[in-house]
């Protein structure tokens, strides 16, 4: 599921035609929501889409004159489907299909800049690795290279810490129970993410029901050399296959700037 927000400007017509103008678009991928909601005491806060990551960013690019389109990434938020490994083949196979919508969409220049943090970064990356042609620039910022080298067994240690923090966070946000999330967000001011425009209730829960985490901690545990295959968890993949670095060919190929 994606949101879409465009500077306000634009919403008046830009030519004696009634044409709307086009833009430049930042397309962002994220598996920690790509808008969350506040408890009901806050919600009149909720003026401008509610990010804690990205919000920053968000604002500084529609002020700059861009169009930001966020997206849940499959199994996370409001998409359905099963988060079965972090950036999973078909993650980047939904994200050509959404770079195709957002390219042939009346306010698109065809001009799409992709951007992220963390994992997010990870995603444009795997993004960048499909070549498409309307991509223009990367923006990939505190990204991982290799997942196991840089998160899962820094230094040839294993980091079970990190690894059994980050499973805790991201099976609380896929079932929408952030009241299991680590401190300090299952104590915060959020419930959850929030529903698509126009969506019912019964959609939201249906999407949250699809929704299957793979065990990050026990995945960790069971790969003691880099390329074991841990069936049980990863259903066959390594720890490589969610490593942007074993796409370092196709990114270069795509030849944009970072």
């Amino acid at each position: 599921e994606v949101v879409f927000f465009r500077p306000p400007a634009t919403d008046t017509p830009a030519t004696t035609t009634g044409a709307k103008e086009k833009l430049p678009v930042i397309f962002h991928q994220t598996r920690y929501y790509r808008q969350w909601r506040l408890r009901k005491p806050l919600r009149p806060l909720e003026s401008f889409p509610m990010d804690p990551i990205n919000l920053t960013f968000k604002k500084a690019f529609i002020h700059a004159g861009f169009a930001v389109v966020s997206m849940d990434v499959r199994g996370t938020g409001a998409s359905f489907g099963q988060w079965s490994a972090p950036c999973q083949p078909q993650e980047r196979e939904d994200s050509e299909e959404v770079l195709d919508w957002v390219a042939a969409q009346d306010w698109c220049d065809g001009s799409i800049y992709l951007y992220g943090i963390s994992y997010d970064a990870m995603a444009a990356l795997f993004t960048c690795s499909r070549r498409h042609p309307s991509v223009k620039a990367c923006a990939p910022l505190f990204t991982y290279w290799d997942v196991y080298s840089d998160l899962g067994a820094p230094g040839g240690v294993l980091l079970h810490y990190f690894f059994d923090n980050w499973n805790q966070l991201v099976r609380a946000l896929d079932s929408s129970r952030l009241l299991e999330a680590p401190h300090p967000i299952g104590t915060s001011f959020v419930t959850g993410f929030k529903g698509v425009k126009g969506a019912t209730k019964a959609l939201v829960r249906e999407a949250i029901a699809s929704h299957e985490t793979v065990d990050l901690s026990k995945t960790l545990r069971q790969t003691i050399h880099k390329d074991d295959r841990p069936f049980e968890t990863l259903k066959g993949l390594k720890m490589d296959d969610c490593s942007p670095y074993t796409k370092c060919e196709e990114i270069r190929e795509c030849k944009i700037p970072f």
